[in-house]
C-alpha cells in the first residue's frame, strides 16, 4: 500500500472537482485509513499548493474513525494540522 500514491491521486481528484464546478467549495472527508490520507491531503494543500487557485476552494476537513496503523501515525500531527 503506497500512502504518497493515494494522496496524489486524492488531490489529483479534489483538483478535478474544483475545474468542473469553479463556483464550489470542497470538504474533505476521511474514514479509518482515509483519515489519514484526507489528513496528508489537507496538510500537503495547506503547506505546498497554498497560493494556487484551486486550493482555496477546499473549505473543511472530517476525520471520522481513525484508529489503524497508518492512520495511527498520522494522529500526532493532526492537531497541529486542524489548528
Amino acid at each position: 500500500l503506497d500512502l504518497g500514491k493515494l494522496k496524489n491521486e486524492t488531490i489529483r481528484a479534489i483538483k478535478y472537482v474544483v475545474e468542473k464546478y469553479p463556483t464550489q467549495s470542497v470538504i474533505i472527508v476521511g474514514h479509518s485509513m482515509g483519515g489519514s490520507i484526507a489528513t496528508k491531503c489537507f496538510d500537503q494543500v495547506l503547506k505546498q499548493n497554498q497560493g494556487e487557485k484551486w486550493a482555496s476552494h477546499i473549505k473543511g476537513l472530517f476525520i471520522i474513525d481513525v484508529v489503524e496503523g497508518s492512520a495511527m501515525d498520522a494522529l500526532p500531527h493532526m492537531e497541529a494540522i486542524v489548528k
